[in-house]
């Protein structure tokens, strides 16, 4: 019998009992996973003074936040899909690539349009390694809390499914670090948002097999 109509059969004859449907399911999981990586951010890093006027007239602020969100949104509604067998996923994974594109493009066009002082005022490179490994952190208890909602609801592509939440984590990690950084620059935002997601998800895809496993 092949994979897909064996896949078919079992989701189709006596699936696992659940009171709630995978896009609740999902939602509360991430929502646990939000909050858990907002108090760690508050405790460990705390969050920016300006926090409301940066939300409100900071253009940079918002369109990092607006990526970060994006990614997420995605990467949330494709592994839910992952995660209930049979389901095929909502979203391509060419779509992955568009909020990616966007920032790309305006952190080029920022860097074309800045003085190379203001690109380097940052203490860039110092400042990039400093924030990715704490950015990284935060993540991790994302990608927990993620795992067990999903290993829930029985993924069978496991090394897809754990790249998709890695992403999600990384996004989750990322946005809770958002709301510390100081760093109001695209560019710098570009490099520590896509390296910190990207890297997550790799991570997701070389565990997943491991650790979403289900029986």
């Amino acid at each position: 019998m092949r994979t897909d109509e064996l896949i078919a059969e079992l989701s189709a004859g006596s699936p696992r009992p659940r009171r709630c449907g995978p896009t609740v399911i999902m939602l509360v999981t991430v929502a646990i996973a939000c909050l858990a990586v907002a108090i760690e951010a508050s405790l460990w890093l705390g969050v920016r003074a300006d926090l409301g006027h940066a939300l409100s007239g900071n253009l940079t602020f918002v369109l990092n936040a607006v990526f970060i969100v994006s990614v997420g949104a995605i990467a949330m509604t494709t592994l839910r899909d992952l995660s209930v067998p049979g389901r095929g996923a909502a979203f391509s994974m060419m779509t992955m690539f568009v909020p990616f594109s966007v920032l790309g493009i305006l952190a080029l066009h920022e860097a074309h349009t800045a003085s190379f002082h203001d690109l380097i005022s940052h203490d860039m490179h110092a400042s990039l390694l400093n924030c990715l490994w704490q950015s990284s952190l935060l993540a991790v208890p994302a990608f927990a809390i993620l795992a067990i909602g999903v290993r829930y609801l029985a993924p069978t592509n496991l090394r897809h499914a754990g790249f998709i939440l890695g992403l999600l984590a990384g996004a989750i990690g990322a946005f809770g670090f958002c709301m510390h950084d100081r760093h109001d620059s695209l560019v710098f935002g570009a490099a520590l948002y896509v390296i910190g997601i990207v890297a997550s998800a790799v991570i997701g895809a070389l565990v997943g097999p491991r650790v979403l496993r289900w029986h």
